[in-house]
């Protein structure tokens, strides 16, 4: 069903999505593995869906193809390059710590977003 406080499933979805990350990261039985990688994965789409809605919802129609062609290719385009950068500190500090590492950033950066942006986390389904 729809959702009418969208912001505030974003950052909620975010907050969750960096936590089961960061437990994924320690975790050492595979079942436990197994389910937090499904939340994670659950989470990641409940995140992009939500995030691609407020991009469309906010935006005027006569720039909406432009705005999301540069949402697109800043979301999946310029993604992977966190690949490079996790397997880099994974070299230096260990991959569990490395994931740990950058979960947290991104949680952090979730809250921040919250508390710094008024107008995203309030954001509402007209």
């Amino acid at each position: 069903g729809d959702v009418r406080d969208k912001g505030r499933l974003l950052l909620l979805s975010g907050l969750l999505f960096g936590a089961a990350l960061a437990g994924f990261a320690f975790s050492s039985n595979f079942a436990l593995s197994l389910a937090i990688l499904v939340a994670v994965g659950l989470l990641d789409a409940v995140y992009g869906a939500v995030r691609n809605t407020i991009v469309q919802l906010a935006v005027t129609e006569q720039f909406r193809g432009r705005v999301m062609s540069l949402h697109s290719l800043t979301q999946r385009g310029l993604g992977p390059s966190g690949n490079f950068l996790t397997g880099g500190l994974a070299t230096l500090v260990g991959a569990p710590f490395a994931v740990a590492g950058l979960a947290l950033v991104a949680t952090a950066l979730v809250i921040w977003r919250g508390l710094a942006l008024p107008a995203l986390r309030d954001f509402r389904d007209q």
